[in-house]
């Protein structure tokens, strides 16, 4: 597989992405991350504008989201340590 990563088109929707950030929804949230660690491309200030509202709306992720999510800082080296607990408790509360 072949992989072109356009560099100044993803940093416009980093950008794009921060200022909206308040207003996502946890789909958004998930679909995000994913995407870029997809690519293997660290944004580290996206990424920690992205945990923040993850963590506090992990109880409106639906188990894709927390797979997704978790998944997402899981293959690129940025772990955010609250997030990924807040990940992890979601995560055992839907399986027990």
């Amino acid at each position: 597989t072949v992989s072109v990563v356009d560099v100044p088109l993803l940093n416009s929707i980093s950008a794009a992405a921060r200022r909206r950030i308040s207003q996502a929804a946890a789909q958004d949230l998930s679909n995000t991350s994913w995407a870029f660690a997809a690519l293997l491309v660290l944004d580290r200030p996206l990424l920690a504008a992205i945990a923040a509202p993850a963590s506090k709306k992990i109880s409106d992720f639906g188990p894709h989201d927390i797979s997704s999510t978790s998944w997402s800082f899981a293959k690129l080296p940025m772990h955010n340590t609250p997030c990924l607990f807040a990940i992890a408790a979601a995560a055992r509360l839907r399986l027990s």
